[in-house]
């Protein structure tokens, strides 16, 4: 019981990092496009803080996700169409 619940706040924390990731990486683009095309100053800095957090991002966010769904949609998908279940790309999908 005590181990399950230091995991899940651990598991917490790791979803707000990855969220304040996130909200540097925009805070950034934005600081980016205002000095670039209101204030005729490009900034080089911004570029590559916004290319790191996605990157981390990127690496961050995988180990989190099986934690939350246990198949993803594309798995889902394949299932239903394997099991004879037509898929519409008109409609909105339906998940499982």
């Amino acid at each position: 019981m005590r181990l399950s619940a230091i995991g899940g706040w651990l598991v917490r924390r790791a979803e707000n990092i990855q969220a304040l990731m996130l909200a540097v990486m925009f805070f950034a683009f934005i600081i980016q496009v205002v000095f670039r095309y209101f204030f005729n100053l490009p900034t080089g800095w911004t570029s590559e803080l916004t290319v790191i957090m996605w990157l981390w991002m990127v690496l961050w966010g995988p180990p989190l996700s099986p934690v939350r769904t246990k198949k993803s949609g594309s798995i889902c998908c394949m299932d239903r169409c394997a099991r004879g279940y037509s898929v519409s790309l008109s409609s909105r999908p339906r998940w499982c």
